[in-house]
């Protein structure tokens, strides 16, 4: 790492699940009881080896551990390991926008265009803000 430079941390992608408030109160019943559920340990545990995402519970991951999981999966590990040891700042604390995947679509293509060399870097910027500006208005 250079001199003087803050070191950086590992930004976190990728799902999450909301519950948003609902006249319909069994509904929001009902969506909160698939949550608790999915945050069990077996169900992280599920998903974290069959996707690569980190399981949010403590226990999910020593489970993982002692079963020897991560001796035979390293790469999972390691990739955990960055995550817990990554420094927390206002860089790694992520984008919180209800657009988000759309916004994220935007830049993808926009720095693609600018890669082919079908947009220039100003061009892919002025066209990711503009696609980002739109999706964020039709979010509300």
């Amino acid at each position: 790492m250079p001199d003087g430079v803050q070191r950086g941390g590992v930004v976190v992608g990728g799902g999450s699940l909301w519950i948003l408030k609902q006249k319909n109160k069994a509904e929001e019943e009902a969506a909160w009881k698939l949550v608790k559920y999915l945050a069990e340990p077996g169900p992280q545990i599920i998903w974290h080896q069959a996707t690569g995402y980190y399981p949010i519970r403590v226990d999910a991951i020593q489970k993982l551990q002692v079963s020897g999981y991560y001796a035979e999966n390293p790469h999972h590990l390691t990739a955990l390991l960055q995550l817990l040891t990554s420094v927390q700042n206002y860089n790694t604390q992520g984008a919180i926008i209800g657009a988000f995947p759309e916004v994220r679509d935007a830049i993808e293509s926009a720095i693609e265009k600018m890669i082919s060399g079908t947009l220039t870097p100003k061009q892919a910027l002025d066209e990711a803000e503009k696609a980002a500006n739109k999706a964020i208005k039709e979010y509300f």
